[in-house]
């Protein structure tokens, strides 16, 4: 079986909401998906993993890992999160709710070469907020990895490179 086959397998709606925690739990299938995420951007140089509060930290961790570089967290506001921080301010999601995303200043620097990784990317108002904050840094955005892309075709133009695992149309319908 392919990955997108095991994810599917693995995969479940539960009253409209995505449940990706199988994936998560399924030591062979997390690796698969680490392993997936990283390839896309192995000959990029990447630095740092950014990972996107909260299932992103669990990927930004392991992808680092897997690409032997660092890991750099990006909190929502009112989370502890020591020192200053740079921010941004989220386009509305696709529930209509903005959020208020914190990077920790000197977590970057000009030299670094940047990884952002998300669980799922939709509308993405997250993903160009972290591309913006990682750009307030100084560093460079080599691009975007997520598990499932559920974007329209413009979302993903507007990021600088889009790396996606599968399409949310394979994992079937919602409700």
């Amino acid at each position: 079986m392919s990955l997108q086959d095991d994810l599917v397998a693995s995969f479940s709606w539960i009253d409209g909401h995505a449940n990706i925690w199988p994936w998560f739990a399924d030591a062979d299938l997390f690796a698969a998906i680490v392993e997936g995420l990283a390839r896309g951007f192995e000959g990029d140089r990447v630095s740092k993993v950014v990972g996107i509060e909260a299932r992103a930290f669990l990927l930004a961790g392991a992808v680092a890992r897997e690409l032997n570089t660092g890991v750099v967290p990006i909190r929502k506001r009112g989370a502890l999160f020591p020192g200053k921080h740079l921010s941004t301010t989220t386009a509305p999601d696709y529930r209509g709710r903005t959020i208020d995303l914190l990077l920790q200043e000197g977590a970057l620097s000009r030299s670094d070469r940047v990884l952002i990784v998300d669980d799922w990317l939709e509308i993405g108002s997250q993903a160009n907020a972290a591309v913006s904050l990682v750009r307030q840094a100084g560093a460079h955005v080599v691009g975007v990895g997520v598990i499932v892309d559920d974007s329209d075709p413009a979302v993903d133009l507007q990021l600088p490179k889009l790396h996606s695992l599968i399409r949310v149309e394979l994992l079937g319908p919602s409700s």
